[in-house]
């Protein structure tokens, strides 16, 4: 039996909710995109047009604001 839209879009945003909700702790730590262990698929978000303009600009240690959130969500 397939899992209904709704229910895949709860658990991508659930999943999503906790994946920033356990980062937020690491946001004094200064790492570039380019040495981090996620580079890939920092680059693919970016390009993507997802999280920020340009590599330069992703800041993936900032704490992610609510404007942000809802403008990554509605992306989807």
């Amino acid at each position: 039996m397939p899992i209904p839209l709704g229910m895949r879009r709860l658990a991508l945003v659930s999943c999503t909710v906790f994946l920033f909700v356990c980062t937020a702790g690491t946001a004094g730590a200064q790492r570039s995109a380019s040495t981090s262990w996620a580079a890939p698929e920092i680059a693919t978000v970016v390009s993507d047009g997802l999280m920020a303009p340009s590599l330069a600009d992703f800041r993936p240690d900032d704490p992610l604001t609510e404007g942000e959130f809802s403008d990554l969500l509605a992306s989807f």
